[in-house]
């Protein structure tokens, strides 16, 4: 029967076990020592050293396990046991440590078995005949701390070890054992006691002929343990198991630290038995077959429970993502993340075994040696890397501080796919030394070797991050998050649909919504750039023209070895470009299992959202400017705090997406949105104010001590709004439901937003004290830099005065006292005064000066004031009749108003003016109108307001 039939059962009540106790705990410890110690070895009695790659020393607060053997060393002095009918026991059944001698429970058992029977066998040779070297398994349905049990695998890899061994297995096993698998070798017994009678028979019968048994279960999980003896007639088993430390049998060990269980029935859903020896020829030919039972291990298709190969690493990332999985303080939950952790990390522990016999291989098959070898490299590389998981989260022991922290979670995510790469291109090589087509390898494609997402919740800053990566630039996440604005980002949809999240728009050419746009604007400040690409709507008239356009686009830039990043409609979420071949676009997703997608051209954007977006993300030489940077990031996530608007039903950003979710929540609307919205939401704008914290934290490290109060206590009100918003998700109902919520839970979810909102505020009233640090220190920086800004429109150049300029601005003084407006906004008209005004102006950037691009001549003066107390931020101008034209000075003042939306991150801005119909021509023409009507004179406009009308043609 195929693997995909495959069912196991789980190990039951381990996730009860207190922390510091328990097989994984001493697992953790012991890891430290023989895997990732520097220097460190795990040794077998009868083959070579391995060595081990260095990580760091295990850290955190669970008391690591005294014992370490389930061997001799466990001999109690003087112990004696009564002798009655019915007892034989194998002594010289030699003891095994738990990960100093080896990671699998089977290969270690049978290790110990061939060598009582003299036909010793290291174990690197066992646990790669058996394939569990090979293995990746994680269970698709549940938190499983079981997913290391080769049992997952069904009987082949049991049955291959012991062939490989020189023996016949016969597998005697419960009903719910193996439940879909039929093989002549495999015998069932009835859960009864006729099915005990037959076990317990079998049992003797091989101890009598000297031959221990490899049992599941026994003591603790169901893994193998070994049987070697019984006693009052088969009542009590004796024995050798990994897990007899953490699971202590009820009976009293034996003097040579056996493990004696009473009550084995219960605990043993399977016996492999030695039944008889195999020749010579039969052992070659199932030896001979090692490389093809590697590539299945490693291409094992998914199955009721569990996922192998590549996609369980899928599946591992997939739950060390969903945040609300992992509540702070919380220790009985996170102590079975960990366990469930481990149980990764111990799998991959055993990648030098498999190395081994590649290259073993590569030495007889010289025709696919240089793919075994190349195999082999990738599993070593992931052997090495593989510690690195667990020192993102804090240490070998996983602290749970680290645990419950969704930022070094997703670094961890970041190794294990890392990891997961070397393991899908071990699987190539290997499927090449195979001639075989290798999975995942799309036919005729150009692809971009190595170009993957990273794994986040927010699928365009994961795309992005990955092609960053593959740049080769070195961005700490937190700080891509923080920089580009997004980790500030909160846009919510009509209904809290799912579209929240993406549909905020990043259109290459500088259009589209004003926090794309933002996004657009920082990345140089991070060394790189999206300067081209592609947008269009089925509905525009030249779709096709677009369509034909983004295809050639695709092309030029997977030639030249650019990743691009790609929305293409048929999956709602952003993807990276990998690739291309004549009628297709190669993508790479998280979203599906293998991670390729192959798109058509003619669905190109032809799908679900009915449009599509391609750019290509290009290294360009850093600004470098990271105070500049921050202040920006930091001004921008101001500009999301206005509500002086009504909520807008059918989208709000900033604080008042936190009142469209709220009102949503109350009405009962969101169960008329698409797709499981409020979950959905909830995960990736939590996840945007995890980096928040951390962006915070990190930019006040990196900007000096004196700000590190500031930054740190904006960071700590943004970890409650992570903390609120990723509880949400646990109030709120899962997948595609639309079941109402009960009062309890929908009162308890508005609660949490409300904690949410309320604490952003903090956080933005904490921020804006950090902006006016930064823009006073700015402000003594421009004094010796005053031409940091410069302007250019199409006929102006907007800049800082400079001596030279007197004479334009006598001028423009003269022209200005004949102007209306009152005596004491009027200047001085004289030489020494015009030559004292510009030699004052000249130390700041806050006072630029208009001057004509043909001529250099200076036509007018524009002014940043400041923000007021209402937040609005203040400008004035003051232009030659000339070229107050509704024309030249509209041409201005457009681009100075975009200069303050952009870098100043500001709700508004407002103007105050005599009632002159030309003052205010120009201002009224951009979209400005009277804040109120006693005072015509002062004009305002909304940021909201202003990139509406950027938008219209």
């Amino acid at each position: 029967m195929e693997a995909d039939t495959i069912r196991a059962e789980p190990w039951g009540t381990r996730a009860t076990i207190p922390a510091g106790t328990g097989r994984r705990a001493l697992a953790a410890t012991m890891i430290a020592a023989a895997l990732f110690a520097p220097g460190g070895v795990a040794q077998d009695a009868d083959g070579p050293q391995k060595t081990t790659s260095p990580s760091r020393p295990a850290r955190g607060k669970e008391k690591a396990m005294a014992a370490e053997t389930a061997g001799p060393k466990n001999r109690r002095e003087g112990a004696t046991v009564p002798v009655k009918a019915g007892r034989k026991v194998l002594d010289s059944v030699p003891g095994f440590r738990y990960i100093k001698d080896g990671f699998d429970p089977f290969a270690l058992c049978l290790k110990s078995c061939l060598t009582h029977l003299g036909e010793p066998r290291p174990y690197g040779g066992l646990v790669a005949d058996s394939g569990a070297c090979f293995r990746m398994a994680w269970n698709h349905t549940k938190w499983d701390e079981g997913n290391m049990g080769l049992g997952h695998l069904g009987p082949e890899p049991f049955r291959r070890g012991m062939q490989c061994a020189g023996y016949r297995p016969r597998f005697l096993v419960r009903p719910e054992w193996w439940q879909r698998q039929t093989a002549s070798d495999i015998e069932r017994v009835p859960r009864s006691a006729d099915g005990k009678r037959s076990m317990r028979d079998a049992i003797v019968a091989s101890i009598d002929r000297g031959l221990p048994v490899l049992a599941f279960g026994v003591v603790g999980p169901p893994e193998v343990s070994l049987i070697t003896g019984y006693d009052e007639g088969g009542e009590v088993m004796v024995g050798w198991s990994c897990h007899a430390e953490a699971h202590p049998p009820k009976d009293e060990t034996e003097p040579n630290g056996m493990f004696r269980q009473r009550d084995w029935w219960e605990a043993t859903p399977g016996l492999i038995l030695l039944d008889g020896k195999l020749g010579e020829a039969e052992v070659r030919r199932v030896r001979g077959e090692a490389l093809e039972w590697a590539y299945r291990v490693m291409t094992m298709p998914k199955n009721e429970t569990h996922e192998f190969g590549e996609s369980a690493y899928k599946s591992w990332c997939y739950g060390l993502i969903r945040d609300n999985e992992f509540p702070e303080g919380d220790e009985t939950t996170l102590q079975s993340r960990r366990f469930t952790f481990w149980d990764g990390i111990i799998m991959q522990a055993d990648r030098d075994d498999a190395a081994a016999l590649l290259e073993r291989e590569a030495e007889s098959r010289l025709d696919a040696a240089g793919h075994l070898t190349e195999a082999a490299r990738c599993l070593r590389a992931e052997h090495k890397m593989c510690g690195r998981a667990q020192a993102a989260i804090g240490g070998e022991m996983l602290p749970s501080a680290g645990l419950a922290d969704p930022v070094k979670r997703r670094a961890a995510i970041d190794v294990i796919q890392a990891c997961r790469n070397h393991y899908v291109q071990a699987t190539k090589h290997l499927a090449l030394a195979l001639g075989k087509k290798p999975p995942g390898v799309v036919a005729g494609a150009v692809p971009l070797e190595g170009l993957r997402p990273a794994y986040r919740s927010m699928t365009l800053m994961g795309c992005m991050l990955g092609a960053i990566r593959y740049l080769g630039v070195d961005v700490d996440p937190a700080w891509l998050y923080g920089i580009s604005g997004v980790a500030f980002l909160m846009n919510i949809d009509q209904g809290v649909d799912v579209s929240g999240p993406t549909s905020w728009g990043v259109d290459p050419d500088g259009r589209g919504e004003p926090d794309g746009k933002h996004l657009v604007r920082m990345l140089p400040y991070l060394g790189v750039t999206i300067e081209h690409g592609l947008a269009a709507w089925v509905e525009n008239a030249d779709f096709v023209q677009k369509h034909k356009e983004a295809q050639v686009f695709v092309r030029e830039k997977v030639d030249a070895g650019i990743p691009c990043v790609s929305w293409d409609g048929d999956w709602p979420e952003y993807t990276t470009v990998n690739g291309y071949t004549p009628d297709a676009v190669v993508e790479w997703t998280h979203f599906v299992d293998g991670g390729y997608r192959v798109m058509r051209w003619e669905t190109f954007g032809r799908n679900i959202t009915q449009c599509f977006r391609v750019f290509s993300v290009e290294p360009v030489e850093s600004l470098g400017d990271e105070r500049e940077a921050v202040l920006k990031a930091l001004h921008f996530a101001l500009s999301l705090g206005s509500t002086d608007k009504p909520v807008d039903l059918a989208n709000a950003r900033g604080m008042q997406a936190y009142d469209l979710w709220l009102h949503c929540l109350e009405t009962g609307e969101w169960r008329e949105a698409q797709g499981p919205g409020m979950r959905y939401n909830a995960a990736c704008w939590g996840e945007c104010r995890a980096y928040a914290e951390a962006f915070l934290r990190l930019a006040g490290r990196r900007l000096g001590d004196e700000l590190q109060p500031l930054f740190g206590e904006a960071a700590d009100h943004y970890k409650v709004v992570c903390t609120s918003l990723t509880q949400v998700q646990n109030v709120l109902p899962r997948d595609m439901q639309r079941e109402a919520l009960s009062a309890e839970d929908q009162a308890r979810a508005a609660q949490l937003l409300r904690t949410a909102r309320d604490a952003e505020k903090h956080g933005l009233a904490a921020i804006e004290r950090i902006v006016n640090v930064l823009k006073a220190e700015d402000r003594t920086v421009n004094q010796e830099n005053a031409d940091m800004i410069r302007i250019e429109t199409k006929r102006l150049i907007l800049r800082p005065f400079t001596a030279d300029d007197w004479r334009d601005f006598g001028e423009l003084s003269v022209y200005w006292a004949a102007a209306p407006g009152p005596a004491f906004d009027k200047w001085p008209t004289s030489e020494e005064a015009s030559k004292g005004s510009v030699a004052y102006m000249s130390t700041s950037d806050k006072y630029l000066a208009m001057s004509l691009r043909e001529s250099g001549k200076v036509v007018g003066l524009l002014a940043m004031n400041g923000a007021e107390e209402g937040g609005e931020f203040d400008v004035g101008h003051v232009i030659l009749s000339t070229y107050q034209d509704n024309d030249h000075d509209r041409e201005a003042l457009q681009a100075l108003i975009q200069h303050c939306f952009d870098t100043q991150g500001i709700p508004a801005v407002i103007t105050h003016n005599a009632d002159h119909a030309p003052q205010l021509a120009p201002l009224k023409s951009l979209g400005f109108t009277t804040k109120d009507p006693k005072d015509r004179g002062t004009l305002v406009i909304t940021r909201q307001e202003w990139d509406e009308r950027q938008r219209q043609p």
